[in-house]
């Protein structure tokens, strides 16, 4: 196992997406999943401090 497969399962355990029937065979594939899954992160993160944001100033 290379660098990219370890940080691929890695990323992909931590953001508890699961491995599916269908999985990246490549490494541009991994890399493209795991960026995907850190952005989809994001997003939820950022979103839920927005909202508890605007709770905080009523």
């Amino acid at each position: 196992m290379g660098f990219i497969s370890i940080a691929y399962f890695a990323i992909i355990t931590f953001f508890t997406v699961g491995y599916g029937d269908i999985i990246p065979n490549d490494t541009f594939g991994q890399i493209l999943v795991s960026f995907t899954s850190v952005i989809g992160g994001l997003f939820i993160i950022v979103g839920a401090a927005g909202i508890l944001s605007i709770k905080d100033d009523n």
